[in-house]
């Protein structure tokens, strides 16, 4: 055995070779995580546009399907593209039919109404929407706002490449160590950890940057106008304004103001429920975008800027 493995730094004492171990696996580690982040980054949106997403895209970003789906329950309700009786928690096909400039969810959800004229509640059209998102995730990809799966595999292989050396260190000396009947407990402890970071390391980097996620939320949370007009006077916002606060806020944003909203959003579910929602749509944003790299190339025809009464919810591409 010592004739195949080099003689330095396998040959170090026990002691020596562990201080040596333990600052490589800590550079390493930095050292790969930095290049993995930068990765992932190279490309994205500095955060300076997240008012410019359509509603559906910063409902979608920030509460995945359930609230693009509550979104567009609201914003189509809204509109008079689908319409709802007393009573019922279900949409149905409206009086008015989508406008020129209507976005391609909502003719989506307005062709699917069209073909179910006994209406669709929140959980259909969640479960919709979750399965046909790749024209958005392209669109967001485009955009900044999302990492592909092809950057997240990149990604995750250089960061690999540079720390499995520190892993592969580890086990040979461990071998050393055994075949020279040496105690090698710590070692073994240390390379266990090294395995555990690498397998951090290579973690699917899919979804929004943390940084961006942390952007999108603060600029939502001095969302204060429009969560409060939809609070008390909901009549008063438009249709893009309607879908904004659905989908920023959740049904509990029309619960005073709007309590058949509130019942068709969802609201009548048990809080954990709720949770169960949103939490179920990290999942399923993440097996539909493992197919998304390769989908439509639409964007966001038609989509309108976020922010209404808190930003500007006005019109244009």
């Amino acid at each position: 055995m010592d004739g195949l493995l080099p003689a330095f730094p396998f040959d170090l004492p026990g002691p020596v070779f562990l201080q040596l171990y333990i600052c490589s696996l800590i550079i390493g580690f930095l050292a790969a995580r930095y290049i993995r982040n930068k990765i992932v980054e190279a490309g994205s949106a500095d955060g300076s546009g997240v008012s410019r997403l359509s509603p559906y895209e910063a409902a979608w970003l920030l509460r995945g399907s359930p609230g693009l789906a509550q979104a567009l329950m609201a914003g189509m309700t809204h509109a008079g593209m689908a319409e709802a009786k007393e009573g019922e928690e279900v949409i149905r096909k409206g009086p008015r039919a989508p406008h020129g400039g209507a976005h391609y969810l909502e003719l989506d959800i307005h062709n699917r109404l069209l073909r179910e004229p006994e209406g669709l509640d929140v959980n259909k059209i969640i479960v919709h929407v979750a399965n046909h998102n790749t024209r958005l995730l392209q669109g967001l990809m485009e955009k900044g706002y999302w990492v592909s799966p092809a950057k997240s595999r990149a990604a995750a292989w250089a960061a690999t490449a540079i720390f499995a050396p520190v892993v592969i260190a580890g086990v040979l000396k461990i071998i050393v160590g055994v075949e020279r009947d040496k105690p090698v407990g710590f070692l073994a402890a240390l390379a266990f950890i090294a395995f555990c970071l690498m397998l951090f390391l290579r973690r699917s980097a899919v979804g929004m940057p943390g940084r961006l996620e942390k952007e999108l939320r603060r600029w939502s949370s001095g969302l204060k106008s429009l969560k409060t007009t939809a609070e008390t006077k909901p009549s008063m916002l438009s249709a893009n304004d309607m879908a904004l606060a659905a989908g920023l806020f959740g049904p509990a944003i029309f619960a005073a103001s709007m309590p058949l909203m509130f019942e068709r959003l969802g609201g009548y579910m048990h809080p954990q429920q709720q949770r169960t929602l949103d939490n179920s749509s990290a999942s399923s944003t993440g097996s539909s975008c493992g197919s998304s790299s390769g989908g439509d190339s639409g964007g966001d025809s038609g989509s309108s800027g976020c922010g209404g009464c808190g930003g500007g919810c006005g019109g244009g591409d």
